[in-house]
């Protein structure tokens, strides 16, 4: 007589099998053009102060740190909103959680500081 023992997956395989994506990084959805308007915007605020390589710098030195830099932004809310569009504020919030949001800004940010101001002539 066969053992049905076999066929029957151990508790350990079960567990396993559950558990498989409850570590599971989703993957992050597309910027939408309302993200990147605004990504743009806080690009061009940076360069246009001479910010631009201080900036980079600083970003790449905390990507790691993004989610918790996002949640430092949501502790700072109701005393940032006095001050800055709500709105902008809370979606920029939301984008620093997800990991593919800084090198997007890093990137805009050397673009726009490598583009020649108007007015400037290349000798």
């Amino acid at each position: 007589m066969p053992d049905d023992t076999s066929k029957k997956p151990t508790l350990w395989k079960r567990i396993k099998a559950e558990a498989v994506h409850a570590f599971a990084i989703p993957e992050d959805e597309p910027f939408s053009d309302a993200d990147h308007h605004l990504l743009d915007r806080l690009a061009e605020v940076v360069v246009r102060r001479g910010m631009a390589e201080v900036a980079v710098m600083t970003l790449e030195t905390f990507r790691p740190l993004n989610f918790v830099g996002s949640q430092a932004l949501h502790f700072l809310k109701p005393f940032a909103e006095v001050i800055f569009d709500p709105e902008a504020y809370n979606r920029l919030a939301e984008l620093l959680e997800r990991k593919s949001t800084l090198p997007l800004l890093m990137d805009k940010i050397e673009t726009l500081s490598q583009k020649p101001e108007e007015g400037e002539t290349s000798s």
